[in-house]
């Protein structure tokens, strides 16, 4: 849940890995939990990026100045809305530069923009 409502890592994140057959199917019994961070070069939590305050993650929906800096980034009509417009030009945006395209704006995304 911190992942993804604030773009950190729990104190001992886990993941599930689950193996597939030759065939593609997933081995469901077979799956086990094993520590991510490790898996994505980290050494501890405390050396995930963070998100500088005025820069909270922001999504469709969202209203505010935060938004209006974002769309000023992107290049949309900055009215503090995030539309669909705006949604679809961060998809853009991060699949542009290798960020999973969510149209998310969170650390990572900020990150790219900088």
């Amino acid at each position: 849940m911190l992942l993804f409502r604030d773009g950190t890592y729990a104190a001992e994140p886990m993941v599930t890995v689950l193996p597939a057959s030759d065939a593609g199917a997933v081995l469901w019994s077979k799956g086990r939990r094993v520590p991510i961070l490790p898996l994505l070069g980290a050494g501890d939590a405390s050396a995930q990026p963070t998100v500088p305050a005025d820069r909270i993650t922001i999504r469709r929906g969202d209203k505010g100045p935060v938004v209006a800096e974002w769309q000023r980034i992107i290049g949309v009509y900055a009215d503090g809305d995030f539309g669909s417009k705006t949604e679809a030009v961060t998809m853009a945006f991060q699949k542009a530069r290798g960020l999973v395209p969510d149209g998310i704006v969170g650390s990572k995304t900020w990150g790219a923009a900088a």
